[in-house]
């Protein structure tokens, strides 16, 4: 890695001022060219003497002392001599470099070859500035000719003085000594920061440094944690305010101040909150009354309660005291009711609602209509109005009546309700009665008002389809059959079972079908269906089954048990079955 002593121009980014002037060691680049001849650049070196040898003569010019813009008039001006209408461009190329040391509380000390326009700032730049330990207010710059310039760059950084930026000279010194004594500034100051402090400088040096204390400071008492030396250390109470060098006492190293905030509640305020246009904080003035807040709120609302405000005041023991206002009198002027206020009052202005009962001004709608849902009560709402809202009547409802369940203020249940739905669509004023808060309309289906119960079929057994259909108002079991694809030929068509339901529910009667006189309309077999009707069509097998009969011996017999009953069985025949007796 590159140390200090092999730094050069290529490490600062430096820019070349105008007013730059030339010097041996300096490289430049002049571009020559003519209307006879092609334009030639050509690199030169001023030397030691401050000169250098135009390109293309022998010609010997001084530079030393010029800038670049003086420079290339002076080339140009020489050459137009030997080479009409010559013209001549003079750029610099690379600056003379010259050697400085920088010693001291520095980050990265040591020589530096650096260019010759740089300053004493783009220097400790360079070097990492000064350490931890180091000054940032008396840097020594230490010339070859003995002479030395103390540095202050607080002055350079904080204020701008271009005077602490010196440019640097071949064998210049910069020397960092170890820093002052250190206080550290904290609380209500514009820029709070630890802060260097030189040449016998005080408290109030050190809050100017600081950029002074803020207007939220506490000026009247600054604290000073300091120290007597050697002694103990103390604190100091300033008053900022105040003359006298007890109020602008030294400082010592590692000190400490701190200007206090002043507390952050505003203390000359009203407040006025609620149905207001302008609900906040106002400075109260003297003589400033209820109805005065009242204006400079830009007044009440349209929904404000006129009968009563509450003024909240704050006692000095910190309790609270209830003041009831009767706004309306106040904004008449009424003296009873128009009190004068005072700071910290607060004025609740309230709306209606907030003092007296609003219902909430809902009413349901359900049932068959299009939109069945919560709607707002409108003054003046009807029952044709609420059905209209609610997107009209869906086909299936009942046109005959509609039911509405009535709410008392109270919240009891009140009266039950029953309007003409036809009549009140038709706007008769008889049936088209007023909707009221809490209302909850209901309107029917056909189906919900008559019972029509299940309305399905079922068809079991050797069928095609086997499956439960829906009933129609005429079908009968030859339709029911047709449904079901018809039956299959393994099915008897000389018996089915019809397994009815009562209207109760209950199992109803078993009916015995002759499927082959049902198919052909005979009414005894093909009998109209009633819902929840169960047929069940059984095959031939199933329906020529006769359950095998058994007797059952037990007792004092050899083999006791049951045996399958033959046709002609005797008593006899079964004992000799079961084994005979036991002896």
């Amino acid at each position: 890695a590159a140390g200090p002593d092999v730094l050069s121009q290529s490490n600062l980014n430096i820019a070349v001022p105008e007013r730059y002037q030339l010097g041996p060691g300096d490289r430049l680049s002049i571009r020559v060219s003519s209307p006879v001849q092609a334009a030639e650049t050509s690199d030169v070196t001023i030397d030691a003497s401050g000169s250098v040898r135009i390109p293309g003569t022998n010609q010997l010019v001084v530079l030393r002392g010029l800038t670049v813009a003086q420079t290339q008039t002076l080339i140009q001006e020489r050459l137009r001599r030997v080479l009409n209408n010559a013209s001549v461009e003079v750029t610099l190329g690379q600056l003379r470099s010259i050697q400085i040391r920088i010693l001291g509380d520095v980050y990265a000390p040591g020589t530096y070859e650096v260019p010759s326009i740089i300053t004493l700032f783009n220097a400790l730049y360079a070097a990492g500035g000064p350490s931890q330990l180091g000054t940032f207010r008396n840097i020594q710059l230490r010339r070859l000719n003995g002479r030395t310039v103390s540095i202050d760059l607080y002055k350079l950084l904080r204020q701008g003085a271009s005077s602490q930026d010196v440019p640097l000279q071949p064998g210049d010194t910069i020397l960092i000594p170890a820093a002052g004594p250190r206080v550290g500034l904290r609380g209500e100051v514009r820029r709070p920061a630890v802060y260097e402090l030189k040449g016998g400088e005080r408290l109030r040096e050190a809050i100017r440094l600081a950029e002074g204390a803020r207007p939220t400071g506490v000026t009247q008492r600054v604290q000073v944690e300091s120290v007597r030396p050697g002694i103990e250390r103390r604190q100091i109470d300033v008053n900022l305010l105040a003359e006298g060098p007890e109020n602008n006492p030294p400082l010592y190293d590692g000190d400490r101040v701190e200007v206090f905030s002043i507390r952050p509640v505003v203390t000359n305020t009203v407040t006025i909150e609620g149905a207001v246009d302008q609900p906040r904080a106002y400075a109260i003035t003297p003589g400033q009354r209820v109805r005065d807040l009242v204006e400079l709120a830009r007044g009440t609302l349209t929904d404000a309660a006129l009968e009563r405000a509450d003024l909240v005041r704050t006692n000095s023991d910190g309790s609270r005291l209830l003041i009831p206002i009767n706004l309306a009198l106040a904004l008449r002027g009424d003296p009873t009711a128009n009190v004068p206020l005072q700071v910290g009052d607060r004025l609740t202005i309230y709306t209606i609602g907030q003092i007296r009962f609003l219902s909430p001004r809902r009413v349901v709608i359900r049932g068959a209509v299009q939109r069945p849902e919560t709607y707002y009560r409108f003054e003046g709402l009807t029952l044709r109005d609420l059905i209209i809202q609610a997107g009209g009547l869906l086909p299936t409802a009942n046109p005959r009546v509609a039911l509405i369940q009535r709410t008392n203020p109270d919240g009891t249940p009140g009266p039950f309700l029953r309007a003409d739905l036809g009549r009140a669509l038709q706007g008769d004023p008889t049936a088209n009665i007023p909707i009221l808060d809490d209302d909850v309309v209901t309107i029917q289906t056909v189906s919900e008002q008559i019972f029509f119960g299940e309305q399905f079929v079922e068809i079991s057994g050797a069928v095609q389809r086997p499956a439960v259909y829906p009933r129609s108002a005429n079908m009968k079991i030859s339709d029911l059959l047709e449904l079901s694809g018809g039956a299959l030929p393994t099915a008897s068509d000389s018996r089915a079972f019809l397994q009815r339901v009562n209207a109760n529910g209950t199992q109803g009667p078993l009916i015995i079908v002759d499927l082959s006189k049902a198919a052909v309309g005979d009414p005894a077999n093909d009998i109209a269906l009633q819902p929840g009707d169960k047929l069940s069509v059984f095959t031939l097998e199933q329906a020529a089954f006769r359950q095998q009969e058994v007797v059952n011996i037990s007792g004092a017999f050899q083999r006791p048990g049951t045996f399958v009953r033959s046709e002609n069985m005797t008593l006899a025949d079964a004992v000799e079955l079961a084994g005979g007796t036991l002896p």
